[in-house]
């Protein structure tokens, strides 16, 4: 993957995060009905959750104000998961594992349809499996993320762009170009 792609990768997720997805952390720390519904819409998950009216995200934001934050990021966002699946009786790993990366972000692996591609895992993947192989397909691609995101140069906002979850989503945003084209790392 060449450093000139990866670098628009990484201006495009800084524009994004900057936007969008700041603005949804700030109001994750008081968590309402609203900040769920705005977060599920950001990350096109909404169409998981079952029912209508916002009084549906009750259960999400109980789970998510009690969650152990200092439990392992795997466990954290699979025991989420599980009470979505018992609540709302469907699989939600997905808006499982970007609520939950909105709520702490750091180690919080999100999975989509579109990684579970580019990394040629069955769309059935559990969790855990899914983040291994994430885990070894982004430590291989680290440098080149790293001189990528090196690329835009952006002293503004350098606290941002150099730290480890601004990398670990631009990765995410790689594997999501690399799915959408139907293509596999």
């Amino acid at each position: 993957m060449s450093q000139l792609i990866i670098a628009a990768i990484a201006e495009k997720y800084l524009d994004q995060y900057l936007k969008k997805e700041q603005p949804l952390c700030i109001r994750f720390q008081d968590l309402d009905v609203e900040a769920i519904h705005d977060a599920l819409v950001q990350f096109q998950v909404i169409r998981t959750v079952p029912g209508t009216g916002k009084q549906r995200f009750s259960p999400i934001i109980t789970f998510l104000e009690q969650a152990d934050t200092e439990e392992h990021p795997i466990i954290l966002v699979s025991k989420f998961h599980e009470l979505l699946r018992r609540q709302y009786g469907k699989k939600m790993i997905s808006a499982a594992s970007k609520l939950m990366w909105l709520r702490q972000q750091g180690d919080i692996i999100i999975i989509d349809a579109l990684a579970k591609k580019a990394l040629r895992c069955p769309s059935d993947v559990e969790y855990n499996i899914y983040a291994a192989k994430w885990v070894s397909a982004y430590k291989s691609f680290k440098p080149q993320i790293k001189a990528g995101i090196d690329a835009i140069q952006n002293n503004k906002h350098k606290h941002i762009v150099e730290s480890e979850w601004f990398s670990k989503r631009v990765f995410d945003l790689l594997l999501w170009s690399i799915g959408k084209e139907g293509k596999t790392l």
